[in-house]
């Protein structure tokens, strides 16, 4: 059984994450447990290890990044998935910092969530992933391994040589850093591009294969595509005697994630800037149909499966008004426009756009136009008489 545990101030959040869990897996898979914040999920720790931990950002007494920064020192092992209703580049670093394994932007992405679960139910199941890449059977060269992806990488020219073992570790350990900030499942990793040119002198194949190993893993536990692949296999150490030749500039590298980091968080906020005008365009779109129906923030939600609060500071954000204002002036100007076209009865066109209250109507028609629907009738009949 793997424990999950589901950590949001907002139990609609932990409900609903529960329940996509409960309809995507077979019972018996995860055993959850859920909790409002972060000091209510430490002390849960306490007493069980979370294999998977589902953690919002913000949260009162004890937010995401502090739980995430505590399991860092104390060396918990869980692997942790962030949430968070903000597209903000520096949440991303952190968590990527304090070993999150993925960040999810509200709302979750049902298939995106699911196929994450799935990558970590089999990473649980099977053990340490890191021990099966060490211990597996089959040796394979490098060119093996990116000629089964090549599609997956993006290329990187060496042009400089590495001179001792202890520069390569730190610079490792860089570059390592640099990618991890990267992209989680969208950027791949070059290997053999990377590393393909690095001078045999420089250090022992064994001293290598053994920071690769380390390395490669942070690499694999971040990269899906990685995992599939890489996990079938271990570097040969004549395969990395023959490989690892060279040279390699690792200024113009490091330039090259840090440039690639920066465009794909600007794609990521146009990305993501579109889905909400998408959302809000359907959202208008189904109210302007709707209108004389009695509509409810709650229902407009549900309709397109965001949680209301959410759904609310979006609408705000993108329209400059709130969803009540924007259903009470598309109300007031079809009600205007019938008024004016038409000899209908105050009271039917109230019905009409969404009023069983006339007196309802009046008051709100008055609020928007600053006159009553009748003296609104009166002036638009005098204004016709005139031309």
């Amino acid at each position: 059984m793997i424990n999950i545990l589901l950590i949001d101030d907002d139990r609609n959040i932990i409900d609903g994450l529960e329940k996509i869990i409960r309809e995507n897996f077979s019972a018996g898979t995860f055993e959850i447990k859920k909790c409002l914040d972060g000091s209510e999920a430490l002390r849960s720790m306490r007493d069980t290890f979370f294999h998977i931990i589902i953690s919002d950002v913000k949260m009162p007494n004890l937010d995401g990044i502090s739980l995430l920064r505590i399991l860092h020192e104390q060396n918990i092992d869980s692997k942790v998935i962030v949430l968070s209703g903000y597209d903000n580049y520096s949440y991303v670093r952190d968590t990527l910092k304090l070993g999150a394994f993925d960040y999810l932007l509200k709302p979750v992405d049902i298939k995106t969530f699911c196929n994450i679960l799935s990558i970590l139910r089999n990473t649980v199941s099977t053990g340490s992933l890191q021990e099966r890449f060490i211990s597996s059977e089959t040796d394979i060269s490098f060119n093996d391994i990116i000629e089964s992806s090549k599609n997956n990488y993006f290329d990187i020219t060496p042009v400089e040589p590495y001179l001792d073992e202890n520069s390569l570790q730190t610079e490792l350990e860089q570059l390592c850093d640099y990618v991890l900030n990267c992209d989680e499942g969208s950027f791949r990793v070059n290997v053999e591009n990377i590393f393909s040119h690095i001078s045999e002198r420089t250090i022992t194949p064994t001293a290598f294969k053994q920071e690769m190993t380390k390395y490669v893993y942070k690499l694999m536990n971040k990269n899906s595509s990685l995992i599939e692949i890489i996990s079938k296999y271990k570097l040969s150490e004549n395969d990395l005697s023959g490989q690892i030749k060279g040279q390699i500039l690792l200024s113009q590298l490091k330039s090259r994630f840090i440039s690639i980091n920066l465009l794909y968080m600007r794609e990521l906020n146009q990305l993501q800037h579109k889905k909400d005008e998408y959302l809000i365009r359907k959202a208008t779109d189904y109210i302007d149909k709707h209108y004389s129906e009695q509509i409810m923030l709650s229902d407009i939600a549900e309709q397109f499966h965001i949680h209301p609060n959410y759904f609310s500071a979006l609408f705000k954000n993108q329209m400059g008004i709130t969803i009540r204002d924007y259903i009470l002036q598309k109300r007031i100007d079809i009600a205007k426009a019938l008024i004016s076209s038409s000899l209908k009865k105050i009271s039917d066109i109230a019905v009409e756009v969404g009023y069983q209250d006339s007196s309802h109507f009046n008051r709100a028609f008055k609020n928007v136009t600053g006159m009553s629907p009748a003296k609104y009738r009166k002036i638009v009949s005098d204004e016709s008489k005139i031309h």
